[in-house]
């Protein structure tokens, strides 16, 4: 189905505020330095809000009075890690949501722990639906992945756009289509000026298109 020209703009937007904001970090880590705690480098995005790096994907807190909002979860061998940082620098405040950005195993290997402790886990419901099987990738010499135990797989799903109030920040959020995969997902935080966009964006190198679970170069350009 063709999309309107409305579409392609705020899209291009999206990606444009992306690149602005990885280049931002980047220059703040070069000039003011990183916190740094188990190998994991923080780097504070406005007041309440932190990109964390080191821990298999980029990961992003917001900080609220009752907890914390978490954007992918890093992988599996990181998670320990993760979790002793957030636990030192907000000893007091559990995860209480945190999205699957979509399903590669460096965005989800924090699931089980977090689920286990009560959070709300958002994704799209084709990375749902990839977490929930056995599958292979074929353009990784057909590498096996086993579907997740059902209690570390998200226990929300959307298919398009939404927002939601976590504390007093807007959050929104939405659906890229068939690009890096099929269920990649956008958080923004319009407040802040901040948008996450995942393995939408590379740096030094074009973004993997897994063809394998839907990604297309069709969709990573529109």
């Amino acid at each position: 189905m063709a999309r309107s020209a409305k579409t392609r703009l705020t899209r291009r937007r999206l990606l444009g505020h992306s690149l602005l904001l990885a280049s931002s970090v980047t220059a703040f880590g070069r000039v003011f330095g990183q916190t740094r705690h188990g190998g994991l480098a923080a780097m504070p995005l406005a007041d309440d809000l932190v990109a964390i790096r080191g821990a298999g994907a980029n990961v992003v807190v917001l900080v609220a009075p009752d907890g914390l909002l978490m954007i992918d979860g890093g992988a599996a061998e990181r998670s320990d890690a993760l979790l002793d940082y957030l636990a030192q620098r907000w000893p007091d405040l559990p995860v209480l949501t945190l999205f699957n950005t979509n399903w590669w195993w460096e965005h989800t290997g924090s699931n089980s722990s977090f689920a286990e402790a009560g959070a709300t886990i958002i994704a799209h419901e084709n990375t749902k639906r990839w977490l929930a099987a056995d599958f292979k990738v074929e353009w990784q010499d057909d590498r096996a992945h086993e579907a997740l135990p059902s209690a570390a797989l998200p226990t929300q799903t959307v298919t398009g756009p939404g927002k939601l109030l976590f504390g007093d920040t807007i959050v929104e959020y939405g659906h890229f289509g068939n690009a890096h995969t099929d269920g990649d997902l956008y958080v923004s935080f319009p407040d802040r000026n901040v948008l996450a966009v995942s393995d939408l964006l590379a740096v030094g190198h074009y973004p993997i298109l897994d063809y394998s679970t839907g990604g297309s170069l069709t969709g990573m350009r529109r």
